[in-house]
């Protein structure tokens, strides 16, 4: 459990059927070839075996993984884990190593990354396209939410992302108001639910929780414009954060962990947001940000 990245590599290498299929769609050559994480590391080699034509390899390192990964281990409570965590160091440092160009989204990656290679390691930091959202869909959520701000976290079911958001508030949500809530989406939000976290003050937390689930891409963007307020939880692992991007391209005020800053550290100053160690105090300012009289548009004005 927890290895399929690990896993996936290792199974496309190890497959003649998926790598003919690889093949055929290079067939007549190709000048690079472009990996996001380590993980098919494995893929590329193979390729430059099987090919005759050679390529130019790009690594693009979006975290330092082997770190990463040692967390969630610990989260999950993972036993004899070492030799995964040394596995996927040694696989970072040999795509890093191999690459003729290395892309990092962090200076902070970017310096680890520096020591592993010889090749030129650019900063290309992460970012957004822009969205927007249509009156009707708009109108559908307020109906379903009703008028009262609130505050929204978009995540996946990732570790970190649950991890992040019960450490961030202390030992329950009570820094909210009990008529004040979180809109949860993604896949965090049947995780959070059901973690022993959540569960210890259930009654209090449920009543501060609006856990929506996996929704389509239009539904999100809505709730993106109405949301009073961004919550970016973060308290473990590398790289960006694309949650991090979004909510500074809407202008909203926003609350994060100085870990939900990393990246975007030179921004910190930006009118609305807020930084706030994890504890309870990071729950009461979200509270504060729900009762600010500021105005909330359905569309940012400025996306400075």
């Amino acid at each position: 459990p927890l290895i399929e990245d690990l896993a996936l590599g290792r199974h496309v290498a190890g497959s003649p059927a998926l790598m003919r299929r690889l093949e055929q769609a290079v067939d007549g050559g190709v000048e690079a070839v472009y990996i996001e994480q380590p993980w098919l590391l494995p893929v590329v080699e193979a390729l430059r075996a099987r090919l005759s034509s050679g390529f130019r390899f790009i690594y693009g390192s979006a975290n330092i993984e082997h770190e990463l990964k040692a967390s969630i281990f610990e989260q999950y409570q993972v036993r004899d884990g070492q030799a995964v965590i040394d596995a996927i160091k040694a696989l970072e440092i040999r795509a890093a190593a191999t690459a003729d160009l290395v892309a990092a989204v962090t200076e902070a990656d970017a310096r680890v990354l520096r020591h592993w290679t010889q090749a030129p390691v650019v900063l290309a930091p992460n970012g957004v396209k822009p969205w927007s959202s249509d009156a009707v869909t708009r109108d559908s959520w307020r109906q379903r939410l009703g008028c009262e701000p609130f505050a929204l976290y978009a995540a996946s079911g990732h570790p970190p992302n649950v991890r992040g958001l019960c450490e961030s508030f202390g030992e329950s949500l009570a820094g909210l108001a009990p008529d004040q809530h979180i809109v949860l989406v993604g896949g965090v939000s049947e995780q959070f639910l059901q973690h022993p976290w959540f569960r210890r003050w259930e009654d209090l937390n449920q009543r501060r929780v609006q856990a929506l689930g996996l929704l389509p891409q239009a539904d999100l963007d809505a709730l993106r414009e109405l949301a009073h307020v961004f919550i970016l939880p973060t308290t473990t692992g590398g790289g960006s954060h694309l949650k991090t991007a979004e909510a500074l391209y809407t202008g909203k005020p926003g609350v994060a962990t100085p870990h939900g800053m990393r990246g975007f550290e030179h921004l910190i100053d930006l009118p609305g947001v807020q930084v706030v160690a994890p504890d309870p105090e990071f729950g009461r300012t979200v509270g504060r940000a729900l009762r600010d009289d500021a105005v909330v548009h359905d569309t940012p004005d400025d996306r400075a």
